[in-house]
């Protein structure tokens, strides 16, 4: 009989495993990992950049749509609002 494995990592948005070298982040506020590609709305661009500031010492905050409070509008817009000043204000003291 073939067992059944559950992942380690399962992601929030599809359910299959997040591995080490997928491109993945984890939702400050529910600590589920999410694969960038489900329903994050970070491009590859942000997500390389977000790493880049991580391995130098930098932070990011990121909540999930799953864990956002639910209104009248999109979860997509939510992570957006949430998103864009978060990384407009990093590339802003990145360049001054």
């Amino acid at each position: 009989m073939a067992s059944t494995r559950r992942p380690l990592h399962p992601c929030s948005g599809c359910g299959k495993e997040v591995r080490p070298q997928q491109q993945a982040i984890l939702c400050d506020s529910c600590h589920q990992w999410r694969h960038r590609l489900c329903v994050t709305n970070i491009t590859q661009a942000m997500y390389r950049q977000i790493n880049k500031e991580l391995k130098q010492g930098g932070s990011f905050d990121w909540t999930c749509p799953s864990a956002l409070p639910t209104t009248h509008q999109s979860a997509q817009a939510l992570v957006l609002a949430v998103l864009r000043p978060a990384i407009q204000q990093k590339n802003c003291l990145m360049s001054a």
